[in-house]
């Protein structure tokens, strides 16, 4: 019979611990978890554009990733047809390059300015010359011609350094 005191006092204390443990955690305020959830929540709605110390929700406007980098031996130019000589083959044009978007690997520079350029075949068989002309600046891909032989030209003529490959708005 005195097992059975000893456990029953023993219960006793171990329950008495416990509400004195789940009391100290008791208080008698509001429940503040998650009233400041809230009120954080409605900060963040309320915060105007031009606030940056406030966290804005994430936005569905993300950019798009970068484009590729150029091929090698290849740069990404914003450039200007200036006038195209239709009469050659192949068809060579004065360019004006506003800026440099992007080299390909290898690539050497060029520099802002007019260039005189040779425009791919391909590029005719689009649109005409005059529209090349007359479209104003577009983003262009320009092939490096390298050490590459020109079977195609004549004594006296300068080979062009670059070809255009491909136009863009």
């Amino acid at each position: 019979m005195s097992l059975l005191r000893l456990s029953l006092a023993g219960s006793a204390g171990v329950l008495g611990l416990l509400l004195l443990l789940f009391g100290a955690c008791r208080t008698d305020g509001p429940d503040t978890t998650t009233a400041g959830a809230a009120d954080e929540d409605t900060a963040v709605a309320e915060a105007s554009p031009s606030d940056t110390s406030t966290a804005m929700p994430d936005s569905a406007d993300r950019p798009g990733p970068p484009p590729p980098a150029p091929a090698p031996g290849t740069a990404r130019l914003r450039a200007e047809i200036i006038e195209c000589d239709a009469s050659a083959e192949p068809v060579r044009c004065q360019v004006r390059v506003i800026t440099v978007l992007a080299y390909g690997s290898s690539t050497p520079p060029i520099s802002s300015g007019e260039h005189a350029v040779r425009l791919a075949s391909s590029l005719l068989d689009e649109r005409g010359v005059s529209a090349l002309e007359a479209s104003g600046p577009r983003t262009v891909v320009a092939r490096h011609a390298g050490d590459q032989p020109d079977l195609g030209q004549q004594s006296g003529n300068e080979r062009p350094e670059w070809t255009i490959q491909s136009i863009r708005p």
